[in-house]
């Protein structure tokens, strides 16, 4: 007998499971659109009116634990005058939906209503609501009972319906902020067509804004960017995967920052894609802002309410003339024979660019990485070429120091005085941190300079190219003093980074004031972009053995200097005169029998030596 009560049990449950099956429309919390009341406590209601078969939802938000299903019902229709209803203490006689486009009505003596899947307790009026809950009300025609026998208890109906979020009928309607072109007081670029670009800093609650020029009919969001960031140097940010990670602004009043985590943007007034993928156009209006301050749709289209300030202008524009070709007054550049020269970069590596930064996979190849290394001369063959936009690290065993006047020099190529193909030039005491001089390139931007244009060097600063073969541009490393990162008293390495010439935006290399800097350009041969010849120390290379003595050339006098073959040394009798190369080695030793001492140099290879006698020393150079 108890086998089969339990069988019949098993069957009961197999039947109830079966005929569960139907599906019962739901809706989620986060679909709501019109949400009523306020409170941490919150549950969906939502009406099935059978004819026409339609099923729409509230939410009603709530504190406590003694809100009733009436009082529920009693706020949203006090607040959406389109819904309705009438009723006793435990029935609902009439449920009406009204607006312009439809008109629902429930009626009759009995409905039924489920809280979370079942049927409610008590009569609306005493059904206790808790959070989370989800209260349906329908007409039973129109549902499907879940037992076979609608007598059997609980009474519990599904309506398959789709349920449709109401819509706020007093949604708020938020107002995009937005700055005139005419207001914008700082303006990047050249050319006819305009763009405002403001970002939203969310705390404190600050938007600035500023122009962007340019004569393209379209250009990308990230070249607009690049270009703006690397004019006003208060603007910094960074891009991942095509998306922007951060964004800062620092000035003597301000540090705004956007935490990295997202940050929403629009293009006129619509949500935008990558910046790298994004296009505008003349009159564009494109806005970044802090997810956290934004009001989003159901589109994630966001706006920003915070006022738009225009950002200050700041003069970034460079009016020095600076010094002019090689061998000119007032010129500072080294020759590649100058006895001031210590020493030269021992080791070379090399990363090449393109030949023309437009065409992919057509590698600048002149050269190798040795011909980087070692002393450059006045032969325009004996070069690297790193194609735009190649670096180039060299590596010294004894490090440049910061001293009197200039620490170090790059040497070019350059055929003539104004055939100037120029690079950034970077600095690391530790092989890692690396930190650029501030380069300025006053070039006009009006045409493009191409192989058969020039470069007037007056337009240039601390960018290495500036002057013809034989003759370095000179850096100085008190410049890029105070920089923790970097130790300018031991200084061990330089990158060189050849500068892409082109005037195009989109590819285009600025200097520190955001200006294009317009050099030959396309260089689209196997010798293309910057030429390395070589890279001289003029501070810190001392050959140990003489590294604390004094050194200067007046202490001890050695002629001829440059040299040949042999030097002549004024020495004192019965002194030691000793000859080091650049890394300390000593290479001749003999003693002085008189007034002067004769050292013959016929073996010794080109290159820079020190002579010391007694305490004094001097640089001597052998061609």
């Amino acid at each position: 007998m108890k086998k089969i009560i339990t069988l019949l049990m098993i069957a009961f449950a197999l039947s109830f499971q079966l005929k569960a099956q139907v599906d019962d429309a739901v809706i989620t919390p986060d679909q709501i659109q019109y949400w009523i009341g306020e409170g941490a406590n919150s549950v969906v209601f939502a009406v099935n009116w059978c004819d026409p078969d339609t099923a729409l939802a509230w939410g009603f938000r709530f504190d406590g634990d003694e809100v009733t299903v009436q009082e529920m019902m009693d706020s949203i229709a006090a607040h959406d005058s389109r819904f309705s209803y009438e009723g006793a203490a435990s029935t609902v006689n009439e449920m009406t939906y009204q607006d312009g486009n439809i008109s629902l009505a429930l009626t009759g003596s009995y409905w039924m209503y489920n809280i979370n899947g079942a049927l409610a307790d008590w009569g609306y009026a005493d059904q206790i609501i808790s959070d989370g809950d989800f209260i349906k009300w329908g007409d039973p025609e129109c549902a499907d009972y879940i037992y076979d026998d609608p007598y059997d208890w609980p009474w519990i109906y599904a309506w398959e319906t789709e349920i449709v979020p109401v819509t706020d009928p007093n949604p708020v309607v938020y107002e995009d902020a937005v700055i005139s072109a005419d207001d914008v007081d700082f303006w990047v670029g050249e050319g006819e067509n305009e763009v405002v670009m403001i970002i939203n800093w969310c705390a404190p609650d600050t938007a600035l804004a500023w122009g962007y020029r340019f004569s393209k009919d379209s250009l990308t969001v990230e070249t607009m960017l690049k270009h703006i960031a690397a004019t006003d140097p208060r603007l910094d940010y960074s891009i991942a995967g095509g998306y922007l990670t951060d964004i800062t602004f620092t000035d003597s009043v301000n540090s705004l920052s956007i935490a990295p985590d997202y940050i929403m943007y629009n293009h006129n007034g619509g949500y935008a894609n990558a910046v790298a993928n994004e296009f505008i156009y003349p009159n564009d209006y494109v806005k970044f802002g802090g997810y956290g301050c934004a009001n989003l749709d159901e589109f994630w289209t966001a706006t920003w309410e915070t006022p738009i300030q225009p950002v200050a202008f700041i003069n970034t524009v460079d009016t020095n003339v600076y010094d002019g070709i090689a061998g000119s007054a007032g010129c500072q550049g080294i020759f590649c024979e100058d006895p001031a020269i210590l020493g030269w970069a021992t080791d070379c590596k090399v990363t090449r660019g393109l030949r023309d930064i437009t065409i992919p996979d057509v590698w600048a190849a002149y050269g190798t990485d040795a011909d980087g290394i070692g002393a450059a001369t006045e032969n325009t063959g004996d070069v690297v070429s790193l194609g735009d936009g190649g670096v180039a690290i060299l590596t010294f065993d004894i490090p440049i120091e910061n001293g009197d006047g200039y620490d170090f020099a790059v040497f070019e190529n350059g055929l003539v005085d104004n055939f100037l193909e120029l690079a950034f030039v970077e600095v690391s005491s530790d092989g890692e941190n690396y930190f650029r001089f501030p380069a300025v390139s006053n070039t006009p931007l009006t045409t493009q300079i191409t192989n058969n244009g020039g470069v007037d060097p007056t337009h240039l600063h601390n960018i290495a190219g500036k002057y013809r073969v034989g003759w370095g541009t000179p850096f100085d490393l008190e410049e890029l003093a105070g920089n923790d990162l970097l130790d300018i008293n031991n200084v061990r390495y330089v990158k060189v980074i050849d500068v892409v010439g082109t005037i195009d935006p989109t590819y285009a290399t600025f200097d520190k004031n955001g200006h294009i800097i317009n050099d030959p350009y396309p260089t689209n041969f196997e010798q293309g972009g910057f030429d390395l010849d070589g890279v001289c120390v003029l501070n810190g290379w001392k050959p140990s053995a003489i590294a604390n003595r004094e050194f200067a050339q007046s202490h001890l006098s050695v002629y001829p200097n440059p040299c040949h073959d042999n030097i002549m040394v004024e020495t004192t009798e019965n002194e030691m005169v000793t000859l080091y190369d650049a890394q300390g080695r000593m290479l001749i030793r003999q003693l002085a029998t008189s007034a002067q001492t004769e050292l013959n140099l016929q073996d010794v290879p080109a290159g820079i030596y020190f002579v010391q006698c007694g305490t004094r020393t001097a640089k001597v150079l052998k061609h």
